[in-house]
């Protein structure tokens, strides 16, 4: 797990972060976002698929943007 954004950091905000495939030819990523709760556990925000359709190596780089607008709702990109 990767922490995004800080408590009480400005809306709109956005974040790039890169994450790599772990297999040749891999067709799926599937990323999942969390909050942290007050109780010290994690929120479940979003989660989604993504499909790849080149064959890319193991090891194959994949940017991805998220978005969080003033009313903390996010957009990937």
């Amino acid at each position: 797990m990767e922490r995004f954004i800080d408590d009480q950091t400005p809306l709109p905000f956005n974040v790039n972060r890169q994450f790599s495939t772990i297999v040749n030819n891999q067709k799926i990523v599937e990323v999942k976002l969390f909050s942290d709760a007050e109780d010290g556990t994690y929120d479940k925000l979003a989660s989604g698929f993504f499909t790849i359709t080149d064959n890319l190596p193991s090891g194959s780089k994949l940017n991805f943007t998220f978005n969080l607008d003033t009313n903390e709702n996010l957009v990937y990109l």
